[in-house]
């Protein structure tokens, strides 16, 4: 009897202990099933799973929330540039009418330097006097602007007449140039006569107008070498004594006409 009562006695020492190991084991067995509860939402150790919970929910949030913040951020750090940007659009855009538009004004200081104001005409100009100017320009008083020249006396001995447009040349009119020579007065340059064709003997200028003592290009369309390629005479342009390719599209290949320039485009 005793000898039972001590092995009932040890056994039921070894069940408690087996217990309390088991509820050790399943203790140390809830930290992971609280992460599992954290992720998998098992119902197993409330209190640690929750507070695992939390810190996984803290911990989520946290850098989600931190994330998605600095997401925020960027978006909202990048409209911001953008609107900043919208915005310098506007100003350039508003700038660029700005600067399309007249300047009026009363007084110099209302015009951009170097201008001055006109207060005649209310407006700022290049000059008012020739102290406005650059050294060796003069300022033409009816059109405010500085030009190099007003009057012939302005000039020196290479180009000693002052043209139209305020420069200094070396001829305005035939009688400007030496003997043999006449003026240019598209290019104010003085330039060989001639009586004769045979005067004429250089480049393509071979032929002499004798109403102009120039050597030009041609008088009659005899005058044109034939154009290569096609075959088609050019023709003499006696307004400008050259040779061109038509004058009319009636001198032009079929299915083209001529142009104010006088080439033959295709239709």
């Amino acid at each position: 009897m005793n000898n039972f009562k001590a092995f009932s006695a040890v056994s039921f020492a070894i069940a408690v202990g087996l217990g309390c190991g088991g509820s050790t084991s399943s203790t140390g067995g809830g930290s992971p099933d609280a992460s599992g509860s954290s992720n998998g939402g098992s119902s197993g150790t409330t209190s640690s799973g929750g507070s695992s919970g939390t810190a996984s929910s803290s911990s989520g949030v946290g850098p989600g929330g931190s994330s998605g913040g600095e997401d925020s951020g960027e978006e909202g750090g990048g409209g911001t540039p953008g609107d900043s940007g919208g915005t310098s659009s506007s100003s350039s855009s508003s700038g660029g009418a700005e600067a399309a538009a007249p300047t009026p004004c009363t007084t110099d200081a209302m015009c951009p330097a170097p201008t001055h104001c006109d207060t005649a005409a209310g407006q700022c100009v290049q000059c008012l006097a020739t102290a406005n100017c650059a050294m060796g320009e003069t300022c033409d008083t009816t059109t405010h602007t500085c030009l190099q020249c007003t009057s012939s006396m302005q000039c020196g001995e290479r180009t000693p007449y002052c043209s139209a447009a305020g420069t200094c040349v070396e001829c305005i009119a035939a009688a400007n140039c030496p003997m043999n020579t006449t003026c240019d007065t598209t290019s104010n340059t003085c330039v060989a006569t001639c009586t004769t064709s045979a005067m004429c003997t250089t480049g393509l200028t071979r032929q002499c107008n004798t109403t102009t003592m120039r050597c030009v290009e041609c008088l009659t369309t005899a005058n044109c070498m034939v154009a290569g390629g096609g075959g088609a005479m050019l023709q003499c342009d006696t307004t400008t004594n050259t040779c061109v390719e038509c004058l009319m599209t009636s001198q032009c290949p079929m299915g083209r006409v001529c142009t104010a320039d006088h080439i033959c485009m295709a239709m």
